[in-house]
């Protein structure tokens, strides 16, 4: 059946991608990863009458995570008990956790809309999808890159002072 075919495909491709989004978002690897998973097997159950199927994936992954970590708030869970943020030394999943843990300083909107934006929506595109104006996805978008700027130049600094690249 072609139809499994191409969800088989489009899995295949998108997971990665879909859990690197929910990263992007704050969320941590295990929560991530589990995210993706039920988002896919929702994806493939109504697989013929999805229209823009990697947004789709990601507008469900997101809910599924974030009700996750609001379940995990009410449990008292911290950010700071996550086990995988040290699990591995490699230097590309230190980078990655870098990245991650400068996203999750943003405010939630901001580290939304720039989630999606790194993952190659338009700004159209997202406020499309988050229903609101372009003109206010522009303005996260700018305040979200002003503070990590900020944030690069503060841990610059504390680095000792080499600023000469």
């Amino acid at each position: 059946m072609s139809d499994r075919a191409d969800f088989d495909d489009f899995f295949r491709a998108d997971f990665p991608l879909l859990v690197g989004f929910l990263r992007k978002q704050g969320h941590d690897r295990a929560t991530a990863e589990d995210a993706a998973q039920e988002a896919m097997t929702k994806a493939l159950a109504l697989w013929d009458g999805i229209t823009h199927r990697k947004a789709w994936v990601r507008k469900a992954g997101l809910r599924i995570a974030n009700d996750h970590r609001r379940r995990q708030e009410r449990e008292d869970w911290t950010p700071e008990e996550d086990p995988v943020a040290t699990a591995n030394g490699s230097a590309g999943y230190e980078e990655r956790e870098l990245i991650v843990q400068a996203l999750s300083r943003l405010p939630p909107r901001q580290r939304e809309v720039l989630a999606w934006y790194i993952d190659g929506y338009s700004t159209g595109e997202i406020a499309a999808l988050l229903s609101t104006r372009v003109s206010t996805v522009r303005s996260n978008l700018r305040h979200a890159r002003k503070q990590l700027d900020d944030l690069h130049s503060r841990l610059r600094e504390t680095e000792g002072g080499d600023h000469d690249g």
